[in-house]
């Protein structure tokens, strides 16, 4: 006994099933008849070859895509020639403005992140202030390399204004999660926090692209916990902690968008881009006002 798994009068189409069934490897065969064209299977499998081919239609349902989509496609990749590395070398030269670290230096007394004038005095500001101060040359040099690349890979990602946005949220929000939960006082400088946001951002995306649930998790807290291991544990003026929470931010951030695709649609849209990119220009403007006038 036979039966019949689909039909068809685009010849292509049931190629298309057909080929679907050889990869399940499902017995079957294509027959032409006046109408069009069947795929008959034996009748112990119709259901399963039907399955295989509702399946294969489901998922393919949005290709090729529509012309409106093609066109928001087109327009946001065209937003997409981030400014990310003019933006690291006007950090390279604010480096050459403040100059390094050192006890008497007023850009450093203005915009450090000091915990104990935050917690204090409501120096809010300098979560974000000190975000833009570097201890010394290699310092601001391995931000404005490593930070520009995972940057400029988050800003093709979802957009040049979106992806400065997350960036600063990130690393604001890495601060001051270090300044709140970090016991005594200390201080800290440099871009660090927010290059592991963004990596962070990156990683926390990844959670959207259909893997099971466990593997969503794991693969990108592995990935962030790597990076951290390899560029952020070590050396004199590392502010681990910092970094910890600045990735712990991103990757929270990250899997929000992922998670709410009607959120990330939103604030990843076009025409909303130069407005984010603007935003993040003028808080940074903000906070050094704030700061220098403190």
């Amino acid at each position: 006994m036979t039966g019949v798994a689909g039909f068809s009068s685009k010849q292509q189409e049931i190629s298309v099933w057909s080929l679907v069934l050889y990869a399940a490897d499902l017995p079957h065969k294509v027959i032409q008849n006046e109408l069009g064209w069947q795929i008959v299977v034996p009748e112990s499998i119709e259901e399963s070859a039907r399955n295989e081919i509702a399946a294969y239609e489901l998922e393919n349902s949005n290709w090729p895509p529509s012309q409106e989509h093609k066109a928001y496609k087109s327009s946001s990749e065209l937003d997409n020639s981030p400014p990310t590395f003019p933006v690291m070398g006007a950090m390279i030269i604010f480096f050459a403005v403040t100059g390094p670290w050192s006890v008497t230096n007023s850009w450093f007394k203005a915009g450090s992140v000091a915990s104990r004038r935050i917690m204090e005095n409501g120096e809010w500001w300098r979560i974000v202030t000190g975000l833009t101060l570097h201890a010394d040359s290699v310092h601001v040099l391995g931000n404005a390399f490593i930070g520009g690349l995972f940057i400029h890979f988050l800003c093709r990602a979802v957009g040049t204004g979106t992806g400065w946005t997350l960036v600063l949220v990130s690393g604001a929000l890495g601060n001051a999660i270090n300044v709140l939960l970090r016991s005594g006082a200390h201080n800290s400088v440099g871009f660090s926090t927010a290059v592991f946001g963004a990596a962070g951002v990156l990683c926390g995306l990844r959670m959207r692209l259909g893997l099971p649930a466990f593997k969503g998790i794991l693969l990108p807290l592995g990935a962030g916990f790597g990076l951290l291991a390899m560029l952020g544990a070590e050396g004199q003026r590392t502010d681990l902690g910092a970094h910890l929470w600045g990735l712990a931010a991103g990757i929270g951030i990250g899997a929000i968008l992922a998670f709410l695709p009607w959120l990330s649609r939103w604030i990843c849209h076009p025409r909303l881009q130069t407005v984010q990119f603007l935003f993040c220009s003028i808080t940074v403007w903000v906070c050094w006002l704030l700061a220098l006038n403190s």
